[in-house]
């Protein structure tokens, strides 16, 4: 069943033939009132508020083209946040052709309508500003919606980096990033992030890269002490806003106090958390840390390395010469292994004389170098408290996700497997666990807990029962 617009577009047609055939005379002006009419009927139909500004004006000039008789129309525009756009429909307009008529906001002109000439001898001048006054009406209504979602954009943005979740403060990142992207003027953001609280340096970004589409871009960039950096890159024609540039440093501002804020807050659990003997990272901090570690790992295409130490020696240490001396021990290997680490890493000490590094961001290759490196730095530094004659050393077992498993309680038991088999090969070693799935930052899926992969990535078998029945809870003392 045809519809109200079926029947206005064959009125439409049926006049536009009609004027082609008319000579004058009062019917070809009654048509040529019915075609400018019905053109400027069909305009104002169009909802401005459903689309950004160069979506609305491009949709009117589609219309301008196809209801009235005119080679062609284009429209240039300037709105102070807004890349001026230079929209046409039709064949192009030449510069000594066509009828202009200013196109206004609020009484001040911020573009023109360009409308071709008439392809059945009409004067256009008039429908020409007939149909800006239209576009005028409809733009500042397009303008003010796009106005009040970009100023939502800014209060989105002011919430978000003032509540970040001090449990998963990488996702709230991500989403005061995206808000950034639909500021005024800007079509990509990067948020850097190089803090504690957030562990190893974070790049979170949202909208579309300029960059990728090779037009030139006017880039903002902000840095605070907290290493926060926002690139804001804008599309071409855009004037400097100084409104935007301050409302981003407004948000950096705010996301410098969230972040000390959850610095402070984790210091005091950091205490909760600390060995008082050496000052290292208890088992609390292991299970939060490691959990946290694989959960950004997983979201980012990441790696995370355990490095399992256990002191070779020890015992012997404590029962011959007292336990005072073996405190010295572990305080001396603590000092060494911080020293030896990265900041970015989290020591603890898992119980007795064995002590876990978790190591966000390295892959096997780097955790194997780290643990050369701790495997000359402890003896070293045990040497410095021991006396003459007496030693220790310390074997290591490696394990990383997701290439020996794929979640914190499995990469726990490959560590601790990893580091069993260092103390049979004769101590004083570094062991690597099996990596059962090499694939899996490629989008293939971790073997479960359990399984173990052939050199295809086919999975041979499952866990012998009885060594199932000797699984571990995570942290459960050994």
């Amino acid at each position: 069943m045809s519809t109200a617009l079926d029947r206005l577009d064959a009125v439409q047609r049926d006049a536009l033939e009609r004027l082609r055939r008319a000579d004058g005379g009062v019917e070809r002006d009654l048509l040529v009132q019915l075609v400018e009419t019905s053109c400027l009927l069909e305009l104002a139909k169009i909802d401005a508020t459903r689309f950004d500004p160069a979506a609305y004006l491009q949709q009117c000039l589609d219309v301008v083209v196809e209801l009235f008789p005119v080679t062609g129309a284009a429209i240039t525009v300037q709105v102070d946040w807004w890349p001026e756009p230079a929209l046409e429909a039709g064949a192009p307009v030449p510069s000594v052709e066509g009828s202009r008529a200013d196109v206004t906001i609020d009484g001040e002109r911020v573009g023109q309508l360009t409308v071709g000439r008439s392809v059945v001898a009409l004067e256009v001048a008039g429908f020409a500003q007939a149909a800006a006054a239209q576009l005028s009406s409809g733009l500042a209504a397009c303008v003010e919606v796009e106005r009040q979602r970009r100023g939502a954009s800014v209060a989105n943005a002011m919430r978000l980096a003032a509540d970040l979740d001090p449990q998963d403060p990488s996702r709230s990142l991500e989403a005061v990033v995206e808000q950034l992207a639909a500021f005024s003027g800007t079509e990509y953001a990067e948020l850097i992030v190089d803090h504690p609280v957030v562990g190893a340096p974070l790049v979170a970004r949202a909208g579309i890269d300029a960059a990728l589409g090779d037009l030139p871009s006017r880039v903002t960039s902000r840095e605070l002490e907290v290493g926060l950096v926002v690139v804001k890159r804008a599309g071409p024609g855009v004037a400097d806003d100084h409104s935007t540039d301050l409302m981003v440093s407004s948000v950096l501002e705010q996301l410098d106090l969230s972040l000390t804020r959850i610095e402070r807050t984790m210091r005091l659990e950091r205490e909760v958390e600390t060995d008082p003997l050496t000052g290292l990272g208890n088992r609390r901090r292991l299970e939060r840390v490691l959990t946290g570690a694989i959960v950004r790992a997983g979201r980012y295409g990441e790696r995370v390395a355990l490095i399992v130490l256990d002191l070779d020696g020890f015992k012997g240490v404590n029962d011959s010469l007292g336990r005072d001396v073996g405190d010295l021990v572990l305080r001396a290997c603590a000092r060494s292994l911080q020293q030896a680490s990265n900041g970015y890493d989290e020591i603890v000490r898992f119980g007795g004389d064995e002590i876990v590094v978790v190591s966000q961001g390295s892959d096997a290759v780097a955790a194997a170098q780290m643990a050369e490196c701790f495997r000359s730095a402890i003896p070293a530094a045990a040497a410095t408290v021991l006396p003459p004659g007496r030693s220790i050393t310390v074997s290591v077992g490696i394990a990383t996700y997701p290439d020996s498993a794929g979640d914190a309680e499995s990469l726990m038991r490959a560590g601790d497997a990893a580091l069993r088999e260092a103390k049979r090969a004769g101590k004083d070693t570094v062991v690597m666990a099996p990596l059962v799935a090499p694939l899996a930052l490629d989008g293939a899926r971790p073997a479960p807990a359990g399984e173990q992969r052939a050199d295809d990535g086919a999975v041979t078998g499952a866990e012998p029962p009885e060594q199932a029945r000797r699984r571990r809870s995570l942290f459960r003392r050994r």
